[in-house]
């Protein structure tokens, strides 16, 4: 009779005393876990009556960050989601890249962009907009900037040797290539508004909401072409070169 399967199962594996995590099943959890966690934050501010929401008024998500437990439970979040999530897609990416024939430069230029958006993010959410303002605003573009220049960079490459990859993958390479889409859409909106100096309360809100959820939506599409663990592997050591008198 087969053992019952694990609830834990989908998220590691253990064999021969080696641990390894699913890091597809990590990037779901961390970045289902900040959807759910603004979600409810900015429901539960509206209903209090903290902020004003009406077809008039919304708040930024900076503004409710920064509100005390709110700001201790977000760094919390984006720390985890940035360290294990984030940085495990840009290491397994990067291997990925490497099997397909991707040069090191090429990756080396695509991966520091996305180690940029991992200090970024939770540099973001420990500098609050109103002691930190001028840091809270270079972290968040860093974060913005250093995302979307490594997705560009990652997809494209993706897409230029998109017949290397099964059927399955290839699907979700387009998906990925749609966010994409969908980020540059938004990003040319907002320098439009900028631009001509539109002003209306509730644009300013919408793009950063917008812009964040199209962000960590990219690592969970992301992520269904990442089929890598993390885990804990053997490194053989160099042999020391005695010096011979």
């Amino acid at each position: 009779m087969d053992p019952t399967p694990s609830i834990f199962a989908p998220f590691f594996v253990c064999k021969e005393g080696v641990i390894s995590l699913n890091l597809r099943s990590i990037n779901i959890v961390t970045s289902a876990s900040i959807f759910v966690y603004i979600f409810a934050a900015v429901y539960q501010t509206c209903t209090d009556g903290t902020f004003v929401c009406d077809e008039t008024h919304f708040p930024w998500i900076s503004d409710f960050i920064k509100l005390p437990l709110y700001d201790r439970v977000f760094c919390i979040l984006t720390m985890v989601h940035s360290f294990t999530s984030m940085l495990g897609v840009i290491r397994s990416f990067w291997k990925i890249q490497h099997d397909i024939g991707t040069s090191d430069l090429y990756n080396g230029i695509a991966a520091l962009f996305g180690c940029i958006s991992v200090v970024a993010l939770p540099g973001d959410a420990l500098c609050d907009g109103d002691n930190f303002g001028r840091w809270h605003h270079y972290m968040a573009l860093s974060f913005f900037v250093g995302t979307l220049i490594y997705a560009l960079m990652l997809t494209t490459n993706l897409v230029c040797n998109y017949s290397k990859f099964n059927t399955e993958d290839q699907s979700v390479i387009q998906k990925m290539c749609m966010v994409i889409g969908l980020i540059l859409c938004l990003g040319a909106f907002d320098m439009y508004l900028k631009i001509y100096h539109i002003k209306w309360n509730l644009l300013g809100p919408f793009v950063e909401w917008v812009g964040t959820v199209l962000v960590i939506a990219f690592y969970i599409v992301a992520s269904f072409v990442n089929h890598k663990f993390d885990s804990v592997a053997l490194v053989e050591a160099k042999p020391i070169k005695k010096i011979t008198p």
